[in-house]
């Protein structure tokens, strides 16, 4: 990009750099978001996982918060979860007794004191099958030994909702009533919403070698 169109890599620095300046949580909740965003389903940016792990390690984040961030990628980015249950009757719920009844207890609570409570397509999937609701709950949005902060895990579910590669508006909205909760701030759930935008920027960068195959270089200076 900087030999055939350098303009474009310096405007490109700007927008990250007005980014990066307002940006009002740790650098290490950051990169985590981006390791995040970049996993998700729609998505998948394999050198933008590496990349954003490496500087969230660097940053002072666990490798199980890194591992945390990948998780509510997995599940937080699949709106595929959300949309047939809705088109499901629910019905009553499913009687269930013993271990899975205590499971499923505690995953609803361990969700509801994280997000205050559950959207009506994860209760429509308890009504379906709670063994499942109850395990997708586990594994993304509230393991029971969790590394990550719950504000720091609402905050990277509303960012993944907010990734044009997923462009979730109920999930968003879900958990940016979740983070108010929290006690943050609309401005910087702002902030986040600007960060994530950033990675659907991804057709420059993975689209330049192929389009500009045999295009004449500029310099730098021009």
């Amino acid at each position: 990009m900087l030999n055939v169109r350098p303009a474009s890599v310096l405007r490109y620095i700007d927008l990250i750099d007005s980014v990066d300046r307002s940006w009002p949580f740790t650098p290490s909740l950051l990169q985590l978001m981006c390791v995040a965003g970049d996993a998700v389903l729609t998505h998948i940016a394999p050198e933008g996982i590496e990349l954003h792990a490496r500087l969230a390690i660097q940053a002072g984040a666990s490798p199980a918060q890194v591992l945390e961030a990948l998780e509510i990628a997995t599940i937080c980015g699949a709106r595929t979860l959300a949309q047939p249950a809705s088109a499901l009757p629910g019905g009553a719920n499913h009687a269930v007794s013993g271990e899975l009844a205590e499971k499923v207890r505690s995953s609803r609570e361990r969700f509801t004191q994280i997000f205050g409570s559950l959207p009506d397509w994860l209760e429509r999937q308890f009504a379906i099958d709670p063994g499942y609701a109850s395990a997708l709950v586990d594994l993304s949005y509230a393991p029971s030994q969790p590394a990550l902060s719950s504000r720091d895990r609402v905050l990277i579910c509303f960012g993944v909702c907010a990734c044009p590669a997923v462009l979730d508006p109920e999930g968003a909205s879900f958990f940016a009533k979740a983070a108010l909760r929290h006690g943050v701030e609309e401005r910087e759930l702002d902030a986040i919403r600007r960060v994530m935008t950033l990675l659907g920027l991804h057709s420059i960068s993975y689209g330049i070698l192929p389009a500009t195959a045999g295009m004449e270089t500029k310099s730098v200076a021009s």
